[in-house]
């Protein structure tokens, strides 16, 4: 989903960015109608990759203790877990 909103930015950016010699209306409409195809093709066939089935996740602890008598604070790491998921099947 990101890669489409990506995708969408980029092509915003693009036809702002459009040449003055490009002012014919069936022209830029053109273009647009093209942009529209892509995208809807992306997005049929966006499915199916391997990072739609893949999930990292993690979580951790982790505490600052800021002395009062003047000395310098420190971070205490408790833990730090990662994990992957993939689903294997549909």
């Amino acid at each position: 989903m990101r890669g489409i909103k990506m995708l969408v930015a980029i092509m915003v950016f693009l036809l702002a960015a459009v040449p003055v010699w490009a002012q014919d209306l069936n022209e830029l409409e053109r273009r647009i109608n093209v942009l529209s195809d892509e995208l809807d093709d992306m997005k049929e066939n966006s499915g199916g990759g391997i990072a739609d089935r893949v999930t990292v996740h993690g979580y951790g602890e982790v505490h600052f203790n800021l002395p009062t008598d003047g000395r310098d604070g420190e971070f205490d790491n408790h833990r730090f877990v990662m994990g992957v998921h993939a689903k294997l099947a549909d």
